[in-house]
């Protein structure tokens, strides 16, 4: 067992029974001091390489004017919930008090607003 004082759970989220990108529902998860930039430019790019076409990685990193197709937004007002994406889409929320169970099982605490 592992525990954790605060990090960016990074996990896929669905509006229905569609299936997360390679069967798996967490992405990640960082050190919670990282920034709210870094998150959402990860989050992004991770979105990205799943979902957009070689045209459209181009306009969205490559460009001068970057028109990312689906950029990462603050959800719910929170500055510590971050979304990129439809669906599914890609969730990163920042959380304290994480448990690592010894069957790799992420238990954590959602009061963060």
């Amino acid at each position: 067992m592992r525990e954790i004082e605060k990090a960016w759970i990074i996990r896929w989220k669905r509006l229905n029974a569609c299936e997360y990108p390679n069967n798996k529902e967490y992405i990640a998860i960082y050190d919670g001091n990282a920034s709210l930039e870094f998150i959402k430019n990860f989050i992004e790019l991770y979105y990205a390489t799943i979902y957009y076409n070689n045209n459209e990685m181009i306009n969205s990193f490559c460009d001068d004017k970057k028109e990312i197709k689906y950029p990462a937004y603050i959800l719910d007002n929170n500055i510590n919930k971050v979304a990129c994406g439809h669906n599914p889409y890609i969730c990163a929320e920042l959380v304290e008090d994480i448990t690592i169970t010894n069957n790799d099982k992420i238990i954590y605490n959602k009061n963060n607003e």
